[in-house]
């Protein structure tokens, strides 16, 4: 879908990447006024060639969009640089007007010499408009599990962040914990 044009002129560059936008599906059903389905999914903004695979593209068995709740769901979801695979998720969800929507985020990894090997998942929800939380448990191979929680709220006269952690720490035994209000 071509996003609504602006007052200003829009550049050459981004003009060309509209109009080189490939959607392609093996197939595609409406189900109900406000659902579609389809099936083997190839999308990518890049400009095809007949002789190499695009730089990179999307590919899914299944996409669900729902146009009343704005919202686009993938199985069997592929990343393909240069037709090969890079990255494998076996089910995706997103909102397609950027409004922020409850669910797991993606991981994040590294390393240090005093943490080791880490990952940590989190979750985020949205109660409301202006009232959201995020938790997260980031395991570190040298130091153990950590619990991480964020509440964020905006009301009309003032806002409120809230963040507070606790680790067991392996390195030290003991059980440590930190809290912070930030009021405005």
């Amino acid at each position: 879908r071509r996003p609504p044009r602006s007052t200003r002129k829009e550049s050459s560059a981004a003009s060309d990447v509209y109009k080189r936008q490939v959607f392609a599906a093996m197939q595609a059903k409406r189900e109900n006024g406000t659902t579609y389905r389809l099936s083997n999914l190839a999308y990518t903004p890049c400009k095809l060639c007949n002789d190499h695979n695009p730089v990179w593209q999307i590919r899914a068995g299944e996409v669900k969009y729902d146009s009343e709740e704005q919202m686009m769901s993938y199985s069997k979801m592929y990343f393909d640089v240069y037709g090969t695979p890079v990255f494998y998720l076996p089910y995706m969800k997103h909102s397609v007007n950027n409004k922020p929507v409850s669910g797991m985020l993606p991981p994040t990894f590294g390393s240090s010499s005093v943490t080791g090997q880490e990952i940590t998942l989190s979750y985020y929800h949205r109660f409301a408009d202006n009232f959201d939380s995020t938790i997260r448990n980031r395991y570190m191979t040298e130091r153990g599990n950590m619990l991480i929680g964020q509440s964020r709220y905006i009301g009309r006269k003032f806002k409120a962040i809230v963040d507070g952690s606790i680790i067991a720490d392996d390195n030290s035994s003991e059980v440590r914990s930190l809290s912070l209000i930030h009021i405005s």
